[in-house]
């Protein structure tokens, strides 16, 4: 087995209680602080680092990510499809949209999963574009998925009893 020194505590360990670092291939792969320094040097960067802690921790917020920013960003980067929209003219786009579900109408809630904001294209085969999109609770856009047209969601949404008139 072998050894090496941590850079931090001096102390000479065995490999396994170095992690992993690519960036050192070269060398030994092996990080230069043992894994008890990295987690005190996280722990004493989080403590002298807390304001910027909280606004990370807030723009990953849930209700930042139900924010018109927010959705939006999540499409871009969650998206399997392109999104040929800036987030202003989505910002507006949603803004001016009734908040409930484009299929069953149901009005969004933020507390239940189901009932949660999501963004459906009519038309599953063409990419994100005013025009092709939707907001839609997460129900009926999972049933959806990528079989169904648009007609036909409102049509099984109307067999369900899920239409709200």
């Amino acid at each position: 087995m072998q050894n090496k020194i941590c850079a931090r505590c001096k102390t000479k360990k065995p490999l396994v209680e170095f992690g992993r670092n690519r960036a050192r291939i070269k060398y030994d792969g092996y990080s230069v602080y043992c894994k008890l320094c990295i987690l005190a040097i996280r722990k004493e960067w989080a403590k002298n680092h807390k304001e910027h802690i909280r606004k990370y921790s807030r723009k990953y917020s849930k209700s930042w990510r139900q924010s018109p920013r927010g959705v939006y960003w999540g499409l871009k980067y969650n998206a399997r499809w392109p999104v040929s929209i800036t987030s202003d003219m989505f910002v507006e786009w949603f803004r001016e949209q009734p908040q409930q579900c484009f299929y069953c109408g149901r009005k969004f809630n933020k507390q239940s999963f189901l009932e949660e904001l999501t963004i459906d294209r009519k038309d599953s085969l063409t990419e994100y574009i005013i025009g092709n999109i939707v907001l839609s609770c997460r129900r009926c856009n999972h049933v959806k998925s990528n079989i169904l047209t648009a007609d036909e969601m409102i049509q099984v949404a109307k067999t369900l009893g899920w239409l709200l008139e």
